[in-house]
């Protein structure tokens, strides 16, 4: 009963702050509407925009753009030259490409004609949109030549009439862009590996999950640090040894806490996922439940730290700037802004030894449908929660 009373208070003592409040309330919906802009899939349903500017007007040219526009990651904006600057200028395209006036004169002479682009210091995006680009000017200018070829090797025979060429130029020309359909000449069979486990699964963008799932691990351990200032606060008052000398039980305090920061990161949880799910209609490789299980374990985890070096401190200035660059190392070092995929070796051996990089770890094996290394991870991550809590115990009651 004295644990239930002490989260009640705790409880509502975080509700009637307006500080608590604000991070409760105001900076989740910044939040979520930052996250959404970035990868919700309503927001990139049309592709990522991008201007194109036709100074040659000429069948290639068309040809080119109608192939671009067939390309789904894009979404093809047709202006002038200096709308496009305008547009790179504000960041309203990811890059401006330039068709230039000889670009079909060139490719039918066997030339290599030239695409311009214009991009802005912020666009990140604008290079491998340019192998897009190239890759369809490749195709055209490989259906010209090899339509060339046979033309003048049909001419230099004496072959074929010279009203005929044309003809045969295009018949040549169509055949080629006929291997192109109904699929490309060449298709790529995905296999993922991670961890020591193969999966064939395409979806595994790498970096995706990690985006919203991480930004909002980082977001939920820095709104949990609230906790870790309220109880040096406490110490630093007070109100602790109070609590102490009423209660006669260093375990009813601890647990109290870690009680109602607990039920209080589960809302934060349940608000912030059910946004992302049902509202931004944000997709994930594995299930809310199951997000949410793995969240709620990361959650402890981190509840359980936060009271332990509450109970090491007596003095609350400049810890809220340190908890935080604490949390920002621990999230890039853990992977929540890129896949673990990604990083050196060693670096992912480093990973394992944070919260954000096991509990990252752990949804990625959960979609490989890995239960038993999942499992060892959560109870990896239970028994140090306790042990966390037990050395936070022993501290309060000493040194309270």
């Amino acid at each position: 009963m004295k644990t239930i009373t002490i989260a009640k208070v705790k409880i509502k003592e975080l509700l009637s702050s307006k500080g608590f409040i604000i991070i409760m309330v105001i900076l989740p919906i910044i939040f979520v509407y930052a996250i959404g802009s970035i990868y919700s899939p309503d927001y990139l349903a049309e592709g990522i925009p991008i201007a194109i500017v036709d100074e040659d007007n000429s069948e290639y040219s068309r040809f080119l753009i109608d192939l671009l526009k067939e390309e789904e990651i894009v979404k093809i904006i047709e202006v002038d030259e200096k709308r496009a600057y305008e547009m790179v200028a504000n960041n309203e395209v990811e890059g401006a490409y330039l068709i230039k006036s000889d670009f079909e004169m060139l490719i039918k002479n066997n030339d290599y004609p030239k695409i311009e682009v214009m991009k802005s210091s912020a666009s990140y995006g604008a290079e491998a949109i340019s192998e897009i680009i190239s890759s369809s000017v490749v195709r055209l200018i490989s259906n010209a030549r090899a339509a060339n070829t046979v033309v003048g090797e049909y001419k230099n025979r004496g072959l074929i009439a010279e009203e005929d060429k044309e003809k045969l130029w295009q018949a040549v020309f169509d055949t080629s862009e006929s291997y192109w359909y109904p699929q490309q000449l060449m298709q790529l069979d995905y296999t993922s590996v991670y961890y020591g486990t193969e999966s064939e699964s395409r979806g595994m963008i790498a970096g995706f999950t990690e985006g919203p799932i991480g930004i909002l691990m980082t977001f939920l351990a820095l709104f949990l640090g609230y906790g870790l200032i309220s109880i040096v606060k406490e110490r630093e008052e007070g109100t602790l040894r109070r609590l102490y000398i009423i209660s006669s039980s260093s375990t009813a305090i601890i647990m109290g806490n870690a009680i109602a920061m607990f039920l209080v990161a589960i809302f934060h949880i349940v608000i912030l996922l059910s946004i992302f799910y049902y509202v931004l209609n944000i997709p994930f490789d594995i299930s809310l439940s199951q997000i949410t299980y793995m969240l709620a374990i990361y959650s402890l985890l981190w509840i359980s730290v936060i009271i332990y070096l509450a109970t090491m401190m007596n003095y609350s200035g400049g810890i809220q700037s340190i908890y935080a660059i604490g949390i920002m190392i621990t999230s890039i070092i853990g992977g929540c802004f890129w896949s673990l995929d990604l990083l050196p070796k060693p670096m992912r051996a480093l990973a394992m030894l944070t919260p954000q990089g096991i509990t990252m770890a752990s949804m990625r094996l959960i979609e490989f449908g890995e239960v038993t290394k999942v499992l060892k991870y959560t109870s990896m991550m239970i028994l140090a929660s306790l042990l966390f809590l037990i050395l936070a115990r022993r501290r309060l009651k000493h040194h309270i």
